[in-house]
């Protein structure tokens, strides 16, 4: 389980950079998209993870 957390992290972190070309981003949302980030790696159920990458999803238009 922490392997797969560690892969989904590093794979989210890794999209950062090119999600700023897009937005603007201010100190708020980035930490915002960053506690996703973390929210997303440790929950435990998909379906949680999902609502995570969704609502980091909005939050990065």
């Amino acid at each position: 389980m922490d392997q797969q957390n560690d892969l989904i992290r590093n794979s989210l972190l890794m999209l950062l950079p090119f999600l700023q070309v897009y937005n603007v981003f201010n100190t708020a949302t980035d930490i915002n998209i960053i506690s996703l980030v973390i929210d997303i790696t440790y929950a435990r159920d998909l379906e949680v993870k999902r609502l995570f990458l969704g609502r980091m999803v909005v939050e990065c238009l």
